[in-house]
């Protein structure tokens, strides 16, 4: 699985494959997350998983 982030809307998700939009937007301004991004992500989400 690997992380991505969109350009536009900045709206972070994973995928097991390449996406070629945003599922949020629909833009096409993909690219792969760096690492601070993953990280946000991940502190992002065990806090979501709390509630």
């Amino acid at each position: 699985m690997k992380y991505y982030i969109c350009e536009a809307c900045k709206f972070q998700f994973t995928r097991t494959t390449e996406p070629d939009r945003c599922p949020d937007c629909g833009k096409e301004y993909v690219r792969e997350a760096n690492e601070d991004e993953i990280a946000e992500f991940k502190k992002l989400q065990e806090e979501k998983e709390k509630w």
